[in-house]
């Protein structure tokens, strides 16, 4: 079941589990409006209005400015939460995908932060993730940060959560190596690694930055208004979509047409027809698709756009050079 959709478990809370997620909400923000909550929680404007209100009369300690949001008065906090076994859960499986497709840092952490969680718990549910935790792996696809890539990567969080400048040095896909300074506004992840969305001073625009092709990124020293940008949202709209993607079509034998499928971001249409399933998909960088799904491609029949050809191709060598690599090693021995 989705959570966050409708009819999912945000959409069946009652009033009562809904204030109460109102106030962990305020705790975790500086701010929070209105219609973020709204929209968060499934519900009207007026009924979060009402909430408030009810808040403010039980006690809770708010502050309120028309036009901006809602905070807690500095200080004050609830007592500890402890997690349901259903929350430390979803916590476990995403420290899971941070070991395989973060890094040795990132995942050292995630550890760490787990560890922490589950000295809070009560008993019964550190017993549950106890014996989760020995069966819940991920072998996600996802493609771990470089070193270099992750250190970038840990300076570039800091400055998207203090609104820092940061001096790049970074390749294009063409292979072209400049410096420039940015304004880092979000990250995001795909399957291939992380992007940042930036302001680049020297464009004069909204760029994005593959984290892979960052050779260096250090502090520069000053600060930007974060408040002047646009938030993570706007600026996906503003630069594209969430990842970048291509538009392919893909004729295989029925049996191929499974990984395929799975590795798609998308899949628009698929017809089957004497053995053969034409499929139209939306996918995610070429390589990598070709990369994932290699194995099936003996099954392919005809394949558009052309990149996507020539990625198939260029795998295909690759895996021939590393099969044929290891047989003269091993008759080497």
């Amino acid at each position: 079941m989705d959570l966050l959709r409708p009819g999912g478990y945000l959409g069946r809370m009652n009033r009562t589990e809904r204030l109460a997620a109102i106030v962990l909400r305020l705790q975790a923000r500086s701010l929070v409006r209105a219609r973020d909550l709204a929209d968060e929680f499934e519900v009207g404007l007026r009924t979060i209005y009402r909430d408030m209100e009810a808040l403010a009369e039980s006690g809770v300690p708010l502050r309120a400015e028309a036009g901006v949001g809602y905070a807690l008065e500095r200080g004050w906090k609830l007592p500890p939460l402890s997690l349901t076994a259903a929350e430390a859960a979803s916590l476990l499986v995403a420290c899971r995908i941070a070991e395989r497709g973060e890094g040795r840092e990132a995942a050292a952490q995630a550890r760490q932060a787990l560890a922490k969680v589950r000295a809070a718990l009560a008993a019964p549910e550190r017993d549950y993730v106890e014996r989760l935790e020995a069966g819940v792996e991920a072998f996600t696809g996802l493609e771990a940060p470089a070193p270099a890539a992750a250190s970038a990567l840990a300076v570039l969080r800091d400055a998207v959560a203090g609104g820092k400048l940061v001096r790049l040095t970074y390749t294009s896909s063409d292979g072209e190596l400049s410096e420039r300074v940015v304004e880092p506004l979000g990250l995001y992840r795909e399957r291939s690694g992380w992007r940042l969305v930036a302001w680049c001073r020297l464009r004069e625009g909204y760029r994005q930055f593959v984290a892979s092709r960052i050779a260096e990124a250090v502090p520069e020293g000053g600060r930007f208004d974060r408040s002047l940008r646009p938030s993570a949202a706007e600026l996906l709209e503003i630069v594209g979509e969430a990842s970048p993607h291509f538009e392919a079509r893909l004729v295989c034998l029925a049996g191929a047409a499974s990984p395929l499928k799975e590795a798609a971001y998308a899949v628009r249409s698929e017809r089957l027809e004497d053995g053969r399933a034409e499929l139209e998909i939306v996918a995610g960088d070429a390589d990598w698709f070709a990369r994932a799904t290699l194995g099936a491609a003996s099954g392919l029949v005809s394949v558009s756009p052309p990149e996507l050809a020539e990625a198939y191709a260029r795998q295909a060598r690759l895996a021939l050079e590393a099969a044929l690599a290891c047989r003269r090693g091993a008759e080497d021995c």
